[in-house]
């Protein structure tokens, strides 16, 4: 019984992974207005975009199904609730939503599914961009060793400070001033799920830094040329 309900579980879940992926490089494609330079189907870069996509799409769908977080928070109080969704955690699986009445637990969950689905198409979509923009795109078009290895070595940096952050949120952190905790239950998920979620946040604060040092450039060109 309990395997006909996982088969099931893991077909939903892959299911909707696959939708989100789809969007996600939908997304991408357009913004980089390359639509027409998609990969055809079942060519060598569309098993590669799905061998790495797939894992961190069916990571992140499955950590909006939740699970049982017990933990000690700063006071030492010790916690055990039923969690769902990611980043923001909500009490009410969705087959409980509908019995919500009070306006602030509606407006709460509601919130959190926004911005959970917002967040996991932003991981999937900054993962694709990664993915295609240098990894595959180094196999089409000539680039120097040197754009290659500061492309890997700030990934590594981004995934670096991913594993620190997430260790230092393993245990809830009180917001000064506040009753809002910061957690993660990343560190304590089976490897086959923790890693491609770390992977895909890796890749988002890569293309977060790398906005960033382009902006700061922007800034510093522009004030060269007196426009600021």
């Amino acid at each position: 019984m309990w395997i006909i309900l996982d088969v099931i579980r893991w077909t939903g879940v892959l299911f909707f992974a696959a939708i989100a992926i789809r969007l996600a490089s939908a997304i991408v494609g357009a913004w980089l207005g390359r639509n027409e330079d998609e990969p055809p189907e079942r060519d060598w870069r569309w098993w590669v975009i799905w061998a790495l996509m797939l894992p961190m799409g069916a990571s992140l769908v499955d950590l909006q199904f939740g699970g049982s977080y017990m933990f000690t928070d700063p006071e030492g109080i010790d916690w055990s609730i039923d969690g769902h969704g990611w980043p923001l955690v909500h009490q009410y699986p969705w087959w409980e939503a509908s019995g919500l009445t009070r306006s602030v637990d509606v407006a709460i969950y509601l919130t959190a599914w926004a911005v959970n689905l917002l967040s996991l198409v932003v991981l999937l979509a900054a993962a694709r961009f990664v993915v295609d923009r240098w990894f595959l795109s180094a196999a089409g078009a000539p680039r120097t060793r040197r754009d290659v290895a500061k492309a890997a070595v700030g990934w590594l940096a981004a995934l670096a400070g991913v594993i620190w952050i997430e260790r230092f949120f393993a245990g809830p952190v009180a917001m000064p001033g506040t009753e809002i905790m910061v957690y993660t239950p990343l560190v304590h998920l089976a490897w086959y799920s923790r890693w491609p979620v770390v992977f895909a946040l890796a890749c988002a604060m890569y293309v977060f830094g790398w906005w960033f040092s382009l902006g700061v450039k922007a800034f510093f060109r522009l004030r060269e040329e007196g426009v600021l």
